[in-house]
């Protein structure tokens, strides 16, 4: 006597089971144009931001982090305006400091110019804190 073998699922799919397709479907397909596909979602910027790993004394962190939310930006500011200042006197960045002689003219100068970069900043940020305040 033979036994019954159990039966094998069909692969076989009626088209009228498929799901229907609807404006979703359309929203999250591919488009093209040619053989370019068109990119979704927010723009590329032409210049974004490198991502490094870099290396900082704990008290810079600190004191960075201490001042709220958006540090990293704040840190990013201040570093715009230091190589917008450094451009301009490039020719003084050139400084080997030896820390038993009095500071040169050029490290004298870039101490300046850091001391007008906080300047800068402190009015960067009252800025910002009358723009929370509204």
């Amino acid at each position: 006597m033979s036994e019954n073998k159990p039966t094998t699922g069909s692969t076989w799919i009626d088209p009228d089971d498929a799901p229907e397709i609807t404006a979703d479907f359309f929203e999250q397909a591919d488009e093209y144009i040619g053989d370019k596909l068109i990119r979704r979602g927010r723009p590329r910027k032409p210049n974004p931001k490198t991502q490094v790993t870099l290396r900082l004394n704990p008290e810079v962190v600190d004191f960075f982090k201490s001042t709220g939310a958006g540090w990293q930006t704040r840190m990013n500011d201040i570093l715009e305006v230091f190589v917008s200042g450094a451009r301009a006197e490039h020719s003084k960045l050139s400084v080997k400091v030896d820390v038993k002689r009095r500071p040169s003219k050029e490290v004298r100068d870039l101490i300046a110019m850091t001391e007008r970069m906080q300047e800068l900043l402190s009015v960067r940020n009252d800025k910002h804190e009358d723009k929370k305040r509204a």
